[in-house]
């Protein structure tokens, strides 16, 4: 399981610890703070954050609005949030014109901070999702695609599963089973909704119950195939559609 990175951007240094460990608390990972502007430019391009928490006023006379007019000029995948303890009618107008994420007051509480961010995540990647998804069905049903990774609700919050790493997929009903090396999760949503979401070649559907990870097959017989040492089976329907994608995939 990966933890969503947060990059904040925090010139008072006590301000800063308080807010990783608050993070860290609520299952962040924090990959750096950084005090002024520059440094925070360099920061993204360096760790390619998740999100990036901006105080509005920060060290050498820079601000937060300069970042977020970067992300926005550079179109870079990375939504934002400012979290500042300025609510003047300037501040918030040059803030709002950098289109944020999210603007919150300090100081603040934990589970507001938790909930400013969990709504970032999930409000940019509905924006930017493919316009052929079902955005509202994508919502409602627990199953959201961000940066090459699904984020899928797990007990109260989403949790960044990254797609390389899901081995197959199993449908009952209305729900869809993820299967990673380590861990399952269970997301109410259909797997041909799933699949659509994913929308990557190297997972084949090889029956109405499952879709596999093609790169992490261990065998394939007749009937089914092996991944981890799981038996998977194949439709009968389905074996010639896999035998070609394979054959394409593979070069073959």
């Amino acid at each position: 399981m990966q933890k969503i990175r947060i990059l904040t951007v925090e010139d008072e240094l006590i301000i800063a610890q308080d807010l990783e460990e608050i993070l860290e608390e609520l299952g962040y990972d924090v990959i750096e703070n950084v005090r002024d502007a520059d440094a925070a430019i360099h920061a993204i391009k360096k760790n390619n954050p998740d999100l990036v928490l901006l105080d509005f006023r920060l060290a050498k006379q820079s601000t937060g609005a300069e970042v977020a007019q970067f992300i926005r000029d550079e179109k870079l995948p990375i939504p934002f949030i400012f979290l500042t303890s300025h609510a003047d009618p300037k501040t918030v107008s040059v803030a709002t014109q950098t289109m944020p994420y999210g603007y919150i007051m300090k100081p603040f509480e934990a589970q507001s901070l938790y909930a400013a961010i969990e709504v970032a995540l999930i409000n940019y990647s509905k924006l930017h999702a493919d316009s052929k998804n079902n955005l509202e069905k994508i919502s409602e049903q627990e199953g959201v695609l961000f940066n090459d990774c699904l984020f899928v609700k797990y007990r109260n919050q989403f949790i960044k599963v990254a797609i390389h790493k899901i081995e197959w997929l199993s449908a009952e009903n209305n729900y869809t089973t993820i299967h990673t090396q380590n861990r399952k999760y269970i997301i109410r949503n259909s797997l041909t909704n799933v699949l659509e979401i994913i929308n990557k070649k190297e997972f084949l559907r090889v029956h109405r119950s499952y879709a596999v990870n093609v790169s992490k097959i261990d065998v394939i017989e007749r009937t089914k195939l092996i991944i981890d040492e799981q038996e998977i089976p194949i439709g009968r329907s389905y074996q010639q559609e896999i035998i070609s994608q394979i054959k394409i995939l593979t070069g073959e």
